[in-house]
């Protein structure tokens, strides 16, 4: 892991060698087996013990125990404290380096049959119909997200409204989008109905 392998790179390299994993699964290794392997200290000569306790004889319900009230027990070390710091630092900044949701995520729905609306793609990421996707007969385009982001800020500098991008998310309640216009539905105090924006969709 430390030479850069990911979970489900251990993983698949330890399954296709047959080495067996902790419990024999016939499935092989998974990520999860692996980063659990990762994330124990006993393989630093700390064996944890007294880490949940029952809550109920009856129902067989356990809760997790502060750190502090764990019994550690001394175990050969297979690898050093510093080691096993080092792995730990790099999971951390691994999932810091992850791409956050959208703000959007959640918030579009199809012009043309309701549906949501999600985030798709890497290199050009693009909002496509989820009933599109699985097949429902929809035939709404996909558009492009820096298209719809350009043209919402270009909509709200029209109608006198901040376009900044840390306001965006406060700003607009939801966003509908069918092959021919978006529609911008602003955040506005209640009994007052959301306030509308709309303009001519650049669907791709």
């Amino acid at each position: 892991y430390l030479a850069g392998s990911s979970f489900t790179a251990i993983a698949a390299g330890l399954t296709k060698q047959q080495i067996p994993s902790p419990r024999r699964s016939a499935a092989g290794w998974s990520d999860a087996t692996v980063r659990r392997i990762l994330m124990n200290p006993a393989y630093t000569g700390r064996l944890l013990l007294h880490t949940t306790e029952k809550t109920g004889y009856k129902y067989g319900r356990t809760r997790r125990l502060p750190p502090d009230e764990a019994i550690c027990y001394p175990v050969p070390a297979v690898i050093s404290v510093e080691q096993f710091m080092q792995v730990q630092r790099r999971q951390t900044q691994r999932r810091h380096q992850k791409p956050r949701r959208h703000w959007l995520t959640g918030l579009v729905t199809c012009g043309e049959c309701g549906r949501r609306m999600t985030v798709s793609g890497t290199a050009v990421r693009r909002l496509i119909c989820t009933g599109r996707k699985t097949g429902n007969g929809c035939k709404n385009p996909s558009m492009r997200l820096d298209v719809l982001e350009t043209d919402t800020a270009a909509a709200l500098r029209a109608a006198g409204l901040p376009d900044s991008p840390a306001l965006l998310p406060h700003l607009i309640d939801s966003v509908r989008i069918s092959a021919e216009s978006a529609e911008i539905f602003l955040r506005c105090s209640k009994p007052v109905p959301p306030q509308l924006l709309s303009f001519p969709a650049s669907a791709v």
